[in-house]
C-alpha cells in the first residue's frame, strides 16, 4: 500500500502493479514450475551449442545452415491438473475449518431438521471431497524395494499421501521423496510425477469415460 495526494486529501492505496486480485500465494504447482524452466533453459542452452556446431560443420562443408527450432516448454503439471489440485486443497480446507461430519449432517436431514443453505453446502463439499478421495483410490506411488547402504529405511509412498503433500502441504515432489527417505534423482521425480498427474486427471473424471464394448 501507498499514499497519494487526491483533491479530498491524503489517501491510502493499494499498489499491485495492476495485478489486483489476480495475485495470490505460491504453492508447490509454481515452485515445481519453476523448477522445471530454470532446467529447460539449460536445454536451450545446449541445443543451440549443438546447433552452433552443425551451423559451423555445414559452412565449412560450403551447405546451407540448418534452421534453428527452440525446444518447447512442456510443464511438469498441466493447467488442467493444477486447477484440479487447488481445487482439492481449498475444498479440503472448507471442510476440515467447518468441524462439521457428513454422517452428521446426513443424520440431519435423515430426521427431517432439514438443515440451511451453510449446512447443505457443506454436505455437497464432505460429498464432493468424498469422490475426489474415491479417485485417487489407495494405490503405491512409489513402491518400498530395498534398504537404503546408510541403514536408514525407505518408506513406500502412497498416492493418497503424495496428493495431499503436494497440493495441500505445499511440497514438491523432489521434498516428498526425501520425506519418505529416498534419494532425489530424476528416475524417482519422473515416477512421482507420474503417478501426482494420473491421480489429478482421474479427479477431473477422466478415468471416467471408457469406450463402449
Amino acid at each position: 500500500r501507498r499514499a497519494m495526494m487526491t483533491e479530498a486529501g491524503p489517501r491510502v492505496v493499494r499498489d499491485d502493479g495492476g495485478a489486483g486480485d489476480r495475485v495470490r500465494l505460491g504453492d508447490a504447482f509454481d515452485v515445481m514450475e519453476d523448477q522445471a524452466k530454470r532446467r529447460h533453459k539449460g536445454v536451450v542452452a545446449q541445443a543451440w551449442d549443438a546447433h552452433a556446431v552443425r551451423c559451423a560443420e555445414a559452412a565449412a562443408a560450403g551447405k546451407r545452415e540448418p534452421v534453428w527450432h527452440a525446444p518447447a516448454f512442456v510443464p511438469p503439471v498441466s493447467p488442467g491438473q493444477v486447477q484440479v489440485g487447488r481445487d482439492y486443497a481449498a475444498l479440503t480446507e472448507r471442510v476440515s475449518a467447518s468441524g462439521l461430519k457428513c454422517s452428521s449432517l446426513e443424520a440431519q436431514r435423515a430426521g427431517g431438521s432439514g438443515g440451511g443453505d451453510r449446512e447443505e453446502a457443506m454436505l455437497r463439499d464432505i460429498q464432493q471431497l468424498r469422490v475426489f478421495h474415491a479417485r485417487i483410490g489407495h494405490g503405491l506411488a512409489k513402491e518400498v524395494r530395498r534398504i537404503r547402504p546408510g541403514g536408514l529405511k525407505r518408506r513406500a509412498i502412497w498416492v493418497r499421501v503424495l496428493v495431499d503433500q503436494v497440493c495441500i502441504g505445499g511440497m514438491t515432489l523432489s521434498q516428498v521423496l526425501e520425506a519418505h527417505g529416498w534419494a532425489v534423482d530424476r528416475q524417482s521425480c519422473d515416477a512421482l510425477r507420474r503417478a501426482l498427474c494420473g491421480a489429478l486427471d482421474r479427479m477431473r473424471g477422466y478415468d471416467l469415460a471408457r469406450p463402449a464394448n
